[in-house]
């Protein structure tokens, strides 16, 4: 997660958490980072798909809770 310095969008840190959570998924040491996103989100206990695909739809403006609606249709 990245910490602000300044006025941050919503859709500025899903992306940056996109990312990291991207980064640290694979990793065999990723888990905390992801669970702390997954927590910071709201999301943990969904699939790792599922939080990816909130993330993005974040970053690309949706909010939350249709971002998340949509991700849960697939």
């Amino acid at each position: 997660m990245i910490l602000p310095t300044g006025p941050v969008t919503d859709a500025e840190i899903a992306a940056a958490d996109l990312a990291a959570y991207a980064k640290a998924l694979p990793s065999p040491t990723g888990l905390s980072a992801c669970v702390a996103i997954e927590q910071a989100w709201d999301l943990f206990g969904y699939p790792p798909q599922v939080v990816s695909e909130v993330l993005s739809a974040i970053a690309d403006g949706a909010g939350f809770d249709d971002a998340l609606d949509a991700a849960l249709a697939r």
